[in-house]
């Protein structure tokens, strides 16, 4: 019946959340703890031999979530197209927005690349998703003015040579 499905689909969501929150707790741990040590080392050659440790923990912490994207999601990434991108060009990557997920998605497709994505400035109204949004360098756009300041953001990564993602 609609109200079981409904019910099990629910109940999948909760579990999968539950999962990538103890993933998170069971990364953080280990990444703060690598993070202060680094911080509290006096000497700057070794401060860089923890850089390849941190990227480690975030790495896997990215796997691990991938993982869980992939196999319980029901989302499916296909990047089709020609694979051989070089990691040090410059793109523009256009894509149909249909939910919160198509950002993850497409930057799990394109891992090579940092993509500098466009997003609506109503997701800085929240203190969370506002320090999110300058973390990942998203450039926000204001939807109902003509937002220059936006524009010449975009047309300014592209000439850095970096990519710009827009749906």
């Amino acid at each position: 019946s609609r109200c079981h499905f409904s019910m099990l689909s629910s109940l999948r969501v909760a579990l999968i959340l539950l999962v990538v929150v103890l993933n998170t707790v069971v990364h953080v741990v280990p990444l703060l703890t690598v993070a202060l040590l680094k911080a509290l080392l006096p000497v700057a050659g070794l401060r860089r031999v923890f850089n390849g440790v941190l990227t480690g923990l975030a790495e896997s912490w990215i796997a691990v979530n991938t993982f869980l994207l992939d196999r319980f999601s029901g989302a499916r990434v296909h990047v089709s197209g020609d694979m051989d991108l070089k990691v040090d060009g410059h793109y523009l990557v256009l894509a149909n927005h249909q939910s919160w997920i198509d950002p993850v998605i497409i930057a799990v497709g394109c891992r090579a690349h940092e993509i500098r994505f466009v997003g609506k400035k109503e997701l800085t109204k929240n203190k969370a998703l506002a320090w999110l949004v300058r973390k990942l360098h998203m450039i926000t756009v204001d939807r109902h003015n003509t937002d220059m300041q936006a524009m010449r953001l975009c047309n300014q990564v592209l000439k850095e040579g970096k990519v710009l993602g827009i749906f």
